[in-house]
């Protein structure tokens, strides 16, 4: 689940409310071309084997009013959750479906 701290972090941007929530699981290349554009505001890292690896992070989407928190990588795949203000839902819907087609390979 997302961290009280990264919630608290989207309120404060975007008002006193508890934002809508989409949770899915994405491959990591998904992942990657959904966050090129989006500024990151805080994650959390290890050191394994003197490799610096992400654990989860907290991401500023393109478009205001959205936020997406990512962890639990495993085997190339992340579990992420869309935050968003409710006037977005629009705009994450159709982020949703591109998502879903590039999942099977359309």
């Amino acid at each position: 689940m997302i961290p009280e701290h990264c919630i608290k972090y989207f309120m404060s941007e975007f008002g006193d409310f508890y934002p809508s929530l989409v949770e899915m699981k994405i491959k990591d290349e998904i992942f990657k071309k959904l966050i090129s554009r989006s500024d990151l505001r805080w994650c959390s890292r290890k050191i394994d084997n003197n490799v610096n690896i992400t654990i989860s992070s907290l991401h500023r989407f393109h478009e205001p009013g959205i936020y997406i928190y990512s962890h639990d990588m495993t085997f190339s795949e992340y579990t992420i959750y869309i935050m968003y203000d409710v006037n977005k839902k629009d705009i994450v819907d159709f982020t949703i479906n591109q998502i879903i087609k590039q999942k099977n390979g359309n």
